[in-house]
């Protein structure tokens, strides 16, 4: 269960740093709600990542 949640975890993380890019590729201007809104997506995504890994280290 772990493996498949961090395996989910890492590919959301890839498709939203994805979407930034195309995001900074459009012009948006840096400090915008919209990429604060996906550093914190990211960050929260990274923790629920190391969660799982732990999890699946420790069992």
């Amino acid at each position: 269960m772990a493996v498949a949640l961090g395996g989910i975890l890492i590919m959301i993380g890839v498709l939203l740093v994805g979407a930034a890019s195309i995001f900074s590729s459009l012009s948006i201007p840096e400090g915008s709600v919209y990429d604060m809104l996906f550093t914190w997506i990211l960050l929260a995504i990274s923790l629920c990542d190391i969660v799982a890994g732990l999890l699946l280290f420790f069992r």
